[in-house]
């Protein structure tokens, strides 16, 4: 596993979770750097989160033929455009992969998943980040973090009670709009409505709290909403 980022700190941070090797992107040819490491046959699989011009270096770039990028996330700011022509040379693939929309197409899928990975974190071979913690009210400290880049790994934000009372009383809300509506929220049915088709501002209460916590509450809401009615 070869691990890329800007800082040697960080660096030797992906080493210790696993990276086999590494390279300084800063200060040297990302491309190259990989081909060094490989003997020059490449890579198989390209993890992206930062997109950018760091992006053309991943699978479209590289000697193996059918190599794979998977696109998570430009945390760069840039949009990368890859020449398709390198596509079609390389034989390789571009995946788009995120997550928060597969999780509500496919949601025993995705509980799937998600309980085999939680089998796997108490084992050394999926250890944790040492990251402490925030709690939620220290949210804004947790975004200026991200964007001066001092995050390593994930960020948690502990919700407080507050929030989980605010949730609950989503679900309240939304259970009692549901016999007022018609079509798939009608009748018995107690799901909430559909946060496709409806209004959650119909069964969001007015919640005391910073603009964050209406969106994470609002947010929240309709990822119930979605996989109660999947």
């Amino acid at each position: 596993m070869i691990a890329a980022a800007s800082t040697d700190d960080k660096l030797a941070f992906c080493r210790e979770h696993g990276a086999t090797d590494v390279s300084n992107y800063a200060r040297e040819d990302l491309k190259d750097r990989i081909k060094a490491l490989t003997s020059g046959n490449g890579v198989n699989v390209v993890y992206d989160p930062i997109g950018g011009s760091y992006a053309e270096a991943g699978a479209a770039r590289q000697p193996r033929g059918r190599a794979a990028t998977l696109v998570i996330g430009f945390a760069s700011g840039e949009i990368p455009k890859i020449p398709l022509n390198l596509v079609l040379l390389k034989g390789c693939q571009i995946v788009g992969v995120y997550w928060g929309s597969f999780a509500m197409r496919d949601p025993a899928r995705n509980r799937d998943h998600a309980n085999k990975v939680l089998g796997w974190s108490p084992r050394a071979s999926c250890a944790r980040p040492s990251t402490p913690p925030l709690p939620f009210e220290r949210a804004g400290e947790a975004l200026e973090r991200l964007e001066k880049r001092l995050v390593k790994g994930k960020l948690v934000l502990v919700a407080l009670a507050p929030l989980s009372l605010a949730l609950a009383a989503v679900s309240a809300r939304g259970e009692a709009a549901s016999d007022k509506r018609t079509g798939d929220c009608a009748g018995n049915d107690l799901r909430p409505c559909d946060p496709w088709r409806d209004d959650p501002d119909d069964v969001l209460p007015a919640l005391p709290g910073s603009a964050i916590l209406q969106a994470c509450v609002r947010a929240s809401w309709c990822s119930a909403s979605w996989s109660a009615k999947s």
